[in-house]
C-alpha cells in the first residue's frame, strides 16, 4: 500500500488541529504562523527553495529534491539549495551525489568570495580607496559556509573511502566549531 503524500500546508493544518484538541495553543499559532509563510512566498523568487525546506521539514525528501531542482533551473544556483539537496541525498545514503552537491555548492560560495577579494585587490592597485571599503565591507558580511556542511561532506567521503579529503573536512569543522564556541583545539 502506497503511503499517502501530504502537503507542507497540509501536514502543519493537522498538526494544529491535533494541538488545538490538546489544548496547547501556543505551539497551534506558532504553526499556524508557518502556514502564513508558505503561502506568502508562492510569488517570491526563492517559493521552491522554501517550498523544498517545508517538505524537507516534514520528510518528504523526493518533494523536497524535486523543488530544489526546480530552483535551480529558474534562479541563479545558491550555496544554500545546492547544500540542502546534498542533505537529502545524504539522508538517502547517496553518498556519491551528496559529495558532488556539496562540492558544486563550496565552488558557489568559494567563487563568491574570491571574485569579491580580487575586486579589493585590483582596486588598491588603482587607489580606489572608498570602493576598497565598499567592497571589505562586503567580504566581512559573508557568511562562513556553515559548520555542517562539513560534517556532513566528511561523513559522505568517509563513506565514498576517501579518507584524505574527510580529514580535511574534519579539520575544517573544528577551525569553525573553534570560531563558534572559542574552544583551543590546537594539537
Amino acid at each position: 500500500m502506497k503511503k499517502k503524500v501530504m502537503e507542507p500546508k497540509e501536514f502543519w493544518l493537522k498538526k494544529i488541529k491535533d494541538l488545538k484538541k490538546t489544548k496547547n495553543f501556543e505551539d497551534a499559532i506558532k504553526y499556524t504562523e508557518k502556514i502564513k509563510g508558505i503561502e506568502e512566498t508562492k510569488n517570491q523568487p526563492d517559493f521552491w527553495y522554501k517550498n523544498g525546506l517545508a517538505y524537507s521539514e516534514i520528510k518528504e525528501y523526493e518533494k523536497a529534491l524535486s523543488c530544489f531542482e526546480k530552483d535551480l533551473n529558474l534562479n541563479q544556483p545558491t550555496f544554500e539549495t545546492f547544500y540542502q539537496k546534498g542533505i537529502i541525498y545524504f539522508n538517502f545514503e547517496n553518498y556519491a551525489e551528496a559529495n558532488e552537491c556539496f562540492n558544486k555548492a563550496f565552488e558557489i560560495k568559494y567563487s563568491s568570495f574570491l571574485k569579491t577579494q580580487n575586486q579589493v585587490q585590483s582596486l588598491k592597485k588603482h587607489k580606489e580607496f572608498v570602493k576598497i571599503v565598499k567592497y571589505s565591507t562586503e567580504l566581512k558580511k559573508m557568511e562562513p559556509i556553515p559548520y555542517q556542511f562539513w560534517h556532513y561532506k566528511a561523513i559522505s567521503l568517509t563513506k565514498l573511502g576517501k579518507y584524505q579529503e574527510s580529514t580535511e573536512c574534519y579539520e575544517n569543522l573544528l577551525q569553525e566549531l573553534n570560531k563558534i564556541h572559542n574552544f583551543n583545539l590546537n594539537f
